[in-house]
């Protein structure tokens, strides 16, 4: 992905339902695909959108990354 084009213009997510959520730079300078491989990889919708990420439980402000999973709450370990 990229080249010359992309590789100089930034992305305005608005609300998600033309980003896509691993392959689109909207989060800093390197596509998710490559910042966390390791998620990537195990990631059942590659080309899930932000909008749809955020529907399945990212919300902003969100302290334990996914809604309901009570990560780090005490309740359940990661």
């Amino acid at each position: 992905m990229g080249g010359w084009f992309a590789d100089r213009v930034t992305r305005k997510v608005g609300d998600g339902s033309n980003t896509l959520f691993w392959y689109d730079r909207w989060v800093g300078d390197v596509p998710l695909c490559r910042q966390f491989s390791r998620l990537f990889d195990l990631s059942l919708n590659k080309l899930a959108t932000v909008a749809e990420m955020f529907f399945l439980g990212w919300e902003v402000g969100e302290q334990h990354g996914v809604r309901g999973d009570g990560c780090g709450s005490g309740r359940r370990s990661c």
